[in-house]
């Protein structure tokens, strides 16, 4: 039959558990803010592109033509 898991035993494991909680806590807020940047930037483009292909659609269509 199983031993039960003494206190010290136990704290043990949940000191670990607490240990590996915060390293993922500050591991998905640093990648929260590098997609939030990215998000903003990705904005950022699509406006400056809709603002170009309201304005001068033409020369940007011509310009991509070039590009490609």
């Amino acid at each position: 039959m199983d031993q039960e898991y003494s206190n010290r035993e136990l704290d043990g494991k949940f000191d670990h558990i607490i240990i590996e909680l915060a390293a993922i806590k500050v591991q998905t807020t640093k990648h929260n803010g590098r997609m939030s940047k990215m998000e903003r930037n990705m904005l950022i483009f699509a406006t400056a592109l809709a603002v170009l292909l309201i304005t001068n659609s033409s020369q940007l269509i011509a310009l991509f033509k070039i590009l490609i």
